[in-house]
């Protein structure tokens, strides 16, 4: 997936609406169109990073979405050690967040 005006978000000032458009295509870039997600969030941090976090519904998706991550064209660094219920990897110029929500861990 690709949307034309994120070759222009370096040039925006501060984090903005078009941000989070930019951070969520990355984001579906890196694990794909076809994620069971029931959550999503995505913010800028101090350092600059932006940091996008799925929420998803069991351990199995984890597990399929870091998969996806790391079978993909794109060189990823875990920040953790991956978990069945989350994983943790800066990817696609994001800090990629997939993870169980704790109330729906069983």
């Amino acid at each position: 997936m690709h949307v034309e005006f994120t070759r222009d978000a370096p040039n925006w000032e501060g984090w903005a609406f078009g941000d989070l458009a930019a951070a969520v295509c990355r984001a579906v870039e890196v694990v794909g169109p076809n994620a069971n997600v029931s959550g999503i969030a995505a913010h800028e941090g101090p350092d600059g990073t932006v940091t996008v976090a799925l929420g998803v519904p069991g351990p199995e998706e984890v597990a399929r979405l870091q998969a996806e991550a790391t079978s993909g064209e794109y060189e990823y660094m875990f920040l953790s050690r991956p978990t069945p219920w989350a994983w943790e990897a800066e990817i696609n110029r994001v800090r990629l967040l997939v993870a169980v929500p704790r109330g729906d861990r069983r």
